[in-house]
């Protein structure tokens, strides 16, 4: 059994780093994870400072369909330090820890600066839905353009988001215009040759986008950014897919489309 905390700001809840348990010991009984359960996020109020934390405890005999987000935590924090010189928008982290045994993490948290007057994509486009036709219109093209935007960045880079759900965009207003953070970096990985793991995220935040309301039309506006000429056809085929009404059916379109191209 091995213990390690690595702190990037010192806070009242992480003073410093370390190898003991007692260095792991003294943070997560702050977390806020349920008796039972696998995982608990939220805000902490520490010493005039709020943030953000997420905890994992997920033990050797855990499920087979969660054994892999055992590091997600530690996907987290390695995404970051690859992407914290990009310029891209990003939450930064305070500290992480982390319980190994045997090698294998049981138990993980990380603490994240707290984003005030942040809500997810989704939740900004709802709260519009009572502005007139036209100014509901025009936040769906703000809001639309500048996530594109932010995933057009990360894959001109050479990476991609992975998990592309509402959650995981945080929409801001500064300003006369929304500004826009990427959460939860547990699943960027590099592109590969092919495209295919791009085609992936646009696909999926088209899927975000129409979820959230906006029409086949609109969520091009996302998808122009980093597609380019293929933002109708991706649109066109993410309405398509979305439309079939079984599950089975739905994932064999999904996949003859992003592996066979058909």
């Amino acid at each position: 059994m091995s213990y390690a905390v690595e702190v990037f700001r010192a806070t009242d809840l992480v003073t410093g780093g370390g190898r003991e348990p007692e260095d792991f010991e003294a943070v997560w009984r702050r977390m806020p994870i349920a008796e039972g359960a696998w995982r608990g996020n939220g805000s902490l109020q520490v010493g005039g400072e709020r943030l953000f934390v997420k905890a994992n405890r997920l033990g050797l005999g855990i499920k087979p369909k969660r054994w892999g987000r055992r590091w997600d935590i530690e996907r987290e924090v390695e995404a970051w330090r690859r992407l914290r010189d990009s310029g891209l928008p990003l939450v930064r982290p305070v500290a992480w820890g982390v319980e190994r045994v045997l090698g294998l993490p049981v138990r993980s948290f990380l603490v994240m600066e707290w984003i005030d007057a942040g809500v997810d994509f989704e939740q900004w486009l709802r709260a519009r839905a009572g502005e007139s036709d036209a100014e509901a219109r025009a936040a769906r093209h703000a809001v639309g353009t500048g996530v594109g935007d932010v995933i057009a960045a990360l894959h001109q880079r050479g990476w991609v988001h992975g998990d592309l759900a509402a959650r995981n965009l945080l929409v801001r207003e500064e300003g006369e215009e929304p500004r826009f953070l990427l959460l939860d970096l547990a699943r960027v990985r590099r592109t590969d040759g092919r495209g295919r793991l791009a085609l992936l995220d646009l696909y999926r935040l088209a899927k975000t986008a129409m979820k959230a309301g906006m029409s086949q039309d609109e969520a091009v506006w996302a998808l122009e950014p980093a597609a380019g000429e293929r933002a109708r056809e991706i649109a066109l085929r993410t309405r398509q897919i979305r439309a079939i009404r079984w599950r089975f059916p739905r994932k064999l379109r999904h996949w003859a489309w992003l592996r066979l191209g058909l």
